[in-house]
């Protein structure tokens, strides 16, 4: 990714519209951002970042503080970013959320913020999260890797230098996203801990299931049993014991149930034969009933014949019925036939109705229509022609307009000559404040100055002593030394003095500038005031008559304005009212047209309506004549009362035919019943009921006994054999428990550094320590250029007992002595070159391990002021380095030798009023 051309506007310092065109800069090489402190220097690239990402640059700045504050109301903040990628220009806008000035009427409305990229096609995304994908996908990089790898931060060079280990951990961490690691190896502590509960809850079910073993307590088998219940048997032991009780239990089960089955079969036989007994005594009892009630179901069926005979002489008299049924039903088709005649005469009767009611209100809707649109042409003819008025009023509010803009701007004007006459006011009263201040300090000097060379042939004589020479008259001896007074002012008094006068001294000559500058402008805005009033009254006058007559014809003209307004309003009004009655008379015309069509419609509907009853009437009344009754329903009704007739009739005889045939079926079962009793009499039972009721007793005391020990043998054998299933199942379970929990463990173990005779390293750690190796790596190269191969950076090997948080540990390799100490031992300078060449390698390493991706611009922020000159030479020697290969590195610097070293710069000039400025040069 490579800028072409940054555009802000009302962006941090920059509070109008800045263009910068980094295509001046060329494709490779070093470039200059150079300017005062605070004017905005770091604000380019925030300004880059926030364009791409929506954020800013550093921790310290949001997107909410990019409103300048030096920016009018009216003036947008926003930045538009040019750059090419792969060859193809793109363009991305982004504004933050913000006041604006209303379009209409007077205060501030919000404004949402916005993210619009344009493709090289023309095509746009307007959607801040669309936006922000597209970028991250495109650039390879997310906002936190693009300020590592193409901004190297001001105050940021030492912090990945002197941090301790897990400080560095932590920042590697987030850079090379290594918390996966971290999250693998919790995750394989967690999978440990559930393996080993799994490996006891198995334990836990298998010991269960042994207590559940069972056997007699006579058995030989208890002994061990026991054993086993009370974890003295191995699982193996256990069971081959179960096996044995179960394969002992299935011989004896197999010879009880035999003889369980034998004796079974006997009971079975002695309960068929008790059965028979009981079943021919009953029979006995049974026959002679059936024989009675045989020959009473005889008698009835006779009286039934009688009874059918005498109701099948109705038939013929059912069939006549059925003949005039028939007869009348075939007739119904007319009924409904004369109802659709009348039907239809009734429906038109009404369409004749409709039709002449239609004819009747159709021409009072014309007659009403006719006079509308009578009204409606008097009416338009009325209001006449609103156009000239409406352009004559329309260009008078134009020059009112033009008229109130020149007063807001004259307005505006004399603002700024009120404000600079007060702050020249200010500076006046300042510079005679300090005008007197000096002049009271300058006379307590000139005080202390006579004083002092009043008393310094006291102070000569002070210092006299015999036989040494005058050194005013070299006389060896002092008759009459001289004294100094003893308030006389001391040679450090009178310094301080001069240093009170000479700041003072300069307090006012800073506040004389000052005013000075106060009053060229006062002047200017007082020339401007008049130049504006003379432009529109047509002469000079005062500001003060200048203010009261702005004032007086804003208001005047605003009336105007507001006059004007409503009558343009009101010419609207009665425009749009002409062009509605215009309207209205079309359409008056033309429903007056439809309804006249329409009329003559009704009319002969109403003649076609007439005829059609005339002709359906007399259909009706010759179809009447032809029939018995007077409508359907009376012929349904005699209908009715002959199939009521009939089918009383009939039921009687099916009745009568019904219950013979149900007495013919009585008489016959009770025959059949008396035969089957016969014979079942005809085969006695040889052995009496008491003998075979004692033997079946006999076989049932032994069945219940034998089935009482098969119950006892098959509960044992179901148990045991269960406890055998779960067993065999839970061992296998336990089996690969085991082996999962080895494994697992073993796994954790490597991940979480417990490895025994192995540094106590983690996982993540390592990771770290392979992207930190790398790092050091590319940072040397350039570390050993920038200081003559005077330092080598190392990462400090595993400290004792294997501790890993030393893993991540620098130290540095002094080449000249052969020595290696902590890296916080370095000078300002040292550290300054050590910190940018880990930084170039951190942003090395991370472009490099990002997907290849490539950045075709980089910027490197402040850190040049603690070197000397040969330092910065070879720190220049080392970023030429990196701009080669048609890359471009800007330096954000106020070092002045930058200046002559570097030849393309970027200058930043800030005004404390205006806001700064930047340019290509």
């Amino acid at each position: 990714m490579r800028p072409v051309k940054l555009t802000l506007s009302a962006f941090g310092p920059y509070a109008d519209k800045t263009v910068i065109d980094f295509s001046k800069l060329g494709t490779e090489g070093l470039y200059l951002i150079t300017g005062d402190t605070g004017a905005g220097k770091t604000t380019l690239f925030d300004a880059i970042t926030y364009a791409l990402y929506g954020c800013a640059s550093g921790e310290l700045r949001s997107a909410d503080m990019f409103r300048s504050k030096y920016a009018n109301d009216s003036t947008e903040t926003f930045v538009e970013l040019v750059f090419l990628y792969h060859d193809k220009e793109y363009t991305v806008y982004r504004s933050p959320k913000q006041q604006r000035k209303k379009l209409k009427g007077e205060g501030m409305t919000d404004k949402n913020a916005e993210a619009i990229l344009t493709y090289p096609d023309g095509n746009t995304t307007r959607s801040r999260t669309e936006t922000d994908s597209v970028i991250k996908e495109m650039l390879g990089l997310d906002s936190d890797q693009f300020a590592q790898i193409a901004m190297i931060a001001q105050g940021d060079f030492s912090k990945v230098l002197n941090s301790s280990t897990d400080t560095r951990r932590q920042i590697l961490q987030k850079l090379f996203r290594t918390k996966k690691y971290e999250t693998l190896s919790e995750k394989l502590k967690d999978e440990v801990r559930q393996a080993n509960d799994v490996r006891k809850a198995i334990c836990t079910g298998i010991d269960q299931y042994i207590s559940n073993i069972t056997c007699n307590a006579d058995s030989s088998y208890a002994p061990d049993v026991q054993k086993a219940k009370n974890m003295e048997l191995t699982y193996e032991d256990t069971g081959i014991l179960l096996d044995r009780i179960i394969s002992d239990c299935e011989t004896v089960g197999n010879k009880l149930s035999q003889q369980f089955q034998k004796i079974e079969k006997a009971c079975e036989e002695t309960a068929v034969l008790l059965a028979k007994i009981e079943k021919q005594e009953k029979t006995r009892l049974t026959l002679e009933g059936y024989k009675s009630r045989l020959a009473a179901a005889n008698e009835v069926k006779e009286q039934l014949k009688a009874q059918l005979n005498s109701r099948s002489a109705d038939k013929p008299k059912i069939e006549a019925l059925s003949e005039d049924i028939v007869g009348k039903q075939a007739e119904l088709p007319l009924y409904d036939e004369l109802d659709e005649c009348r039907r239809k005469a009734r429906s038109e009767e009404n369409r004749l109705n409709e039709a002449k009611n239609s004819v009747s209100v159709k021409s009072q809707r014309i007659e009403k229509l006719t006079q509308m649109l009578s009204d409606a042409e008097k009416e338009y003819n009325g209001i006449g022609n609103t156009d000239a008025e409406t352009a004559r009023l329309t260009a008078g509010r134009e020059k009112l307009t033009v008229r109130l803009d020149g007063l807001e701007e004259l307005n505006r004007k004399l603002k700024d000559y009120y404000y600079s006459g007060d702050e020249y006011e200010k500076a006046k009263r300042h510079y005679d404040s300090a005008y007197q201040n000096v002049q009271m300090i300058r006379n307590r000097f000139e005080e202390l100055d006579k004083a002092y060379h009043d008393n310094l042939a006291g102070v000569v004589a002070e210092k006299l002593r015999d036989n040494m020479p005058c050194p005013v008259c070299g006389s060896l001896d002092h008759p009459h030394i001289a004294q100094r007074e003893k308030n006389a002012p001391t040679r450090e008094e009178m310094k301080k003095a001069k240093t009170d006068r000479d700041k003072a001294e300069t307090e006012m000559s800073e506040a004389s500038s000052a005013a000075e500058g106060k009053k060229v402008r006062y002047n200017l805005c007082l020339k401007s005031v008049s130049e504006a009033s003379e432009k529109l009254f047509g002469e000079r006058i005062s500001p003060e008559d200048t203010k009261s007559r702005v004032e007086k014809e804003f208001s005047e003209i605003q009336l105007q304005l507001e006059k004007t307004d409503d009558d343009l309003a009101e010419l609207e009004r009665l425009a749009n009212r002409k062009a509605e009655l215009e309207k209205m008379a079309v359409n008056y015309s033309r429903d007056i047209e439809e309804l006249r069509t329409a009329l003559q419609n009704d009319e002969k509907e109403a003649v076609a309506a007439e005829s059609a009853v005339k002709q359906i009437s007399a259909q009706a009344s010759a179809l009447a004549e032809k029939l018995r009754f007077t409508d359907k329903s009376a012929a349904q009704a005699e209908i009715s009362q002959l199939a009521r007739e009939r089918d009383s009739l009939a039921d009687a005889l099916a009745k009568a035919e019904e219950s013979y045939r149900e007495s013919e079926k009585t008489a016959n079962r009770f025959a059949a019943m008396i035969n089957a009793a016969e014979k079942e009499l005809e085969e006695p039972v040889d052995a009496s009921q008491e003998e075979i009721t004692i033997r079946r007793d006999e076989l049932l005391s032994e069945k219940e006994k034998l089935s009482g020990q098969l119950s006892d043998i098959n509960n044992t054998l179901t148990i045991n054999r269960n406890v055998r299933d779960k067993l065999k199942e839970k061992l296998i379970e336990a089996d690969e428990a085991d082996k999962k929990y080895i494994w697992i463990k073993d796994l954790y173990n490597t991940a979480s550094g417990q490895v025994n005779g192995k540094d106590n390293v983690k996982l993540e750690t390592f990771a770290q320590m392979t992207r930190f190796d790398n790092i050091i790596r590319r940072a040397n190269t350039r570390l050993m250029a920038m200081t003559g191969a005077h330092y080598e950076l190392e990462r400090r090997g595993s400290g004792a007992g294997g501790r890993a948080s030393t893993g991540l540990d620098l130290d540095v390799i002094d080449h000249y002595n052969g020595t290696r100490r902590e890296v916080q031992s370095l000078s300002g300078g040292e550290t300054f070159e050590a910190s940018l060449a880990l930084a170039l390698g951190l942003s090395d390493e991370i472009q490099e391990t990002s997907g290849g991706v490539r950045l075709d611009t980089m910027f490197i922020d402040e850190g040049f002021g603690s070197l000397d000159d040969n330092a910065l030479s070879r720190v220049m020697s080392a970023l030429l380095g990196i701009s080669n290969s048609n890359r471009l590195v800007g330096i954000i610097s106020h070092v002045p030798e930058l200046k002559n070293v570097i030849e393309k710069q970027i200058v930043v000039t800030k005004d404390k009023v205006g806001g700064s400025k930047a340019e290509c040069q």
